[in-house]
């Protein structure tokens, strides 16, 4: 029953979120609408034993779908760029994944998942396969696109006055 009721209350913050045009306002939204209603009702529920295995098809068919040959050849154009930043963004996220781990902050599976780039639910659905802390994955990532969202559009001016 909780599962079902957070669920309607993820999707009704989904919404309010998308219609007040908050950059990821969707996921923002679902998210904050489904811990506000976890922390007012004190609840410890846990998604169901499977969901996981459900949760990363799903993924795989909406990462699946968003391709097509077009995409593809423009990837292939752009291989090296793609490849620099793919490094770099690995080699931070694991340097950033040894020195939480070594401060004793987190276990080893948890700090990686968390630090490494990608997209959120993606690593989210995958970390439970790592044994990883499945919550702290998903804080570690949800805050990372709550800065990136609210930084961006500052960014950007700042860019854009640059290019000036």
């Amino acid at each position: 029953m909780h599962f079902l009721i957070s669920l309607c209350v993820g999707l009704a913050g989904g919404y309010l979120g998308m219609k007040a045009r908050i950059p990821a306002g969707t996921l923002i939204g679902a998210t904050v609408a489904v811990l506000l209603y976890r922390m007012f009702l004190n609840s410890g529920w846990k998604l169901p034993e499977h969901f996981d295995f459900v949760l990363q098809v799903l993924v795989g068919v909406l990462i699946a779908v968003a391709y097509d040959s077009s995409l593809l050849r423009k990837l292939l154009s752009l291989w090296m760029p793609i490849l620099v930043s793919c490094t770099v963004l690995i080699c931070a996220g694991l340097v950033m994944a040894v020195i939480f781990y070594k401060m004793g902050y987190l276990d080893l599976p948890t700090a990686y998942i968390s630090t490494s780039p990608g997209a959120m639910n993606v690593l989210v659905s995958m970390s439970g396969d790592f044994r990883a802390d499945v919550a702290l994955v998903a804080s570690f990532h949800f805050v990372r696109v709550l800065i990136i969202n609210l930084t961006a559009p500052f960014i950007f001016k700042l860019l854009y006055m640059q290019a000036q």
